[in-house]
C-alpha cells in the first residue's frame, strides 16, 4: 500500500510539472500573439537631422507604417540609413509605446577633402566617406593633400596609400581632425599636408605654416600653439616648427 501511494504521488508531480511547463508556453504564446497583432508602427518621430529632412530619415530607413514594431531589425534600419544617407555617423531607435518608433539620427559636424584628379572625396573625421564632388565643389572646405585612397566609395572608411606598411599618417591626421574639433580650432585650418614622412604640416589661419611630428598628443599642440599665438603680431606670417617636444621655433617672414 505505502508503495501504491508513493507511485500516485509520484504521478502527481509529473504531470504537475506538466501543467506548469503548458502554463508557461500557452503564457509565452499569448505573448507573442500580442506582439504580431498589436504594437504597430503609425508615427516615425526623426530628431537630429541637420543636411538631411526628416522625411529623408522616414524614406531610407525601410520601415514601413503599420509594420510589427518588435519584429523589425534594428541593426538593419542602422545600417540601410548609414548606406543611404552617408553623413549620418550615429543611429539611435527607440520604440515608445504604444505605436511610436523613434529615430535620433547624429550627422558628422566637420568634414575635410582629399582630391584626386577632378574628383574630391569628403570625409568626416572618424575616417568615414560622407561626400564624393565634382570640379570646385569642395572649394571652401579644409583640403588634405600629400596622399591618395585606396578606391574610395561612399560609406567606406578612407584607407591611405603609403609606401610604408605602418605609416602612422592617416591615423595621425584622423586624430588632428578630433582634436582641433574637440578645442574649436577647425575653422582656423585650411590645409593639412602629409607629403612629408617626418612631420605633418597645417595651414593655420591662414598666415602661418605649423609643423608637428606624426603620432603626437594633438589636444596639447593645439593648446599649446594657442599660447604661442598669443605671443606673435597680427600681422606676423611664416613657419612655427612644433617638431621638437616642448619647444616652438618661429620662422617670420
Amino acid at each position: 500500500m505505502a508503495r501504491k501511494r508513493g507511485s500516485k504521488r509520484r504521478r502527481r508531480g509529473r504531470f504537475s510539472f506538466l501543467y506548469k511547463l503548458l502554463a508557461v508556453l500557452a503564457a509565452c504564446a499569448v505573448v507573442v500573439t500580442a506582439l504580431t497583432l498589436f504594437f504597430r508602427v503609425e508615427t516615425i518621430r526623426v530628431h537630429g537631422t541637420v543636411r538631411y529632412t526628416e522625411d529623408d530619415v522616414r524614406k531610407a530607413c525601410g520601415v514601413e507604417l503599420d509594420s510589427n514594431m518588435y519584429l523589425l531589425n534594428k541593426f538593419e534600419v542602422q545600417r540601410q540609413l548609414r548606406e543611404a544617407l552617408p553623413y549620418i555617423e550615429d543611429v539611435r531607435i527607440r520604440r515608445v509605446l504604444p505605436d511610436q518608433l523613434v529615430i535620433t539620427v547624429t550627422e558628422c559636424g566637420h568634414v575635410y577633402a582629399v582630391k584626386q584628379e577632378d574628383v574630391s572625396w569628403v570625409f568626416s573625421s572618424s575616417g568615414r566617406i560622407v561626400d564624393r564632388m565634382e570640379g570646385y565643389e569642395a572649394r571652401y572646405l579644409p583640403q588634405v593633400d600629400g596622399c591618395q585612397l585606396l578606391a574610395p566609395s561612399l560609406g567606406t572608411k578612407i584607407q591611405m596609400d603609403f609606401e610604408e606598411e605602418r605609416d602612422i599618417r592617416q591615423e595621425s591626421l584622423l586624430n588632428l581632425l578630433k582634436a582641433a574639433e574637440a578645442v574649436g580650432e577647425v575653422g582656423r585650418i585650411s590645409g593639412y599636408h602629409l607629403e612629408n614622412p617626418e612631420r605633418l604640416a597645417m595651414d593655420y589661419v591662414g598666415r602661418f605654416e605649423v609643423r608637428m611630428p606624426y603620432g603626437a598628443d594633438y589636444t596639447y599642440m593645439l593648446t599649446y600653439l594657442g599660447m604661442v599665438m598669443e605671443q606673435l603680431g597680427s600681422n606676423e606670417s611664416g613657419i612655427i616648427d612644433l617638431t621638437v617636444p616642448g619647444e616652438a621655433h618661429v620662422i617670420t617672414d
